[in-house]
């Protein structure tokens, strides 16, 4: 079995690579609701196409995670 320690980093890191791409996605967000009093057809062009593959990032980075705490996190802390 995998060290606990380095178990518990990985799921850290994972953690904070979700939380990072869901920080990304909401200033993104910001942008695109700012660009609605100040229009730019080739960055709202731009900004939907990097949104959207976004988003596909993170819906598969959050089943990593589950996926990982489910099957690593759990097991090596004794769940």
């Amino acid at each position: 079995m995998e060290n606990t320690e380095a178990i518990i980093n990985n799921y850290q890191k994972l953690e904070d690579i979700k939380n990072t791409t869901e920080s990304l996605m909401g200033k993104i967000g910001q942008l695109q609701v700012d660009l609605f009093n100040n229009p730019d057809k080739e960055l709202e062009k731009f900004l939907n196409e990097v949104n959207n593959d976004l988003d596909a990032t993170f819906q598969k980075i959050e089943e990593v995670v589950t996926d990982y705490e489910k099957n690593k996190v759990a097991p090596a802390r004794g769940e």
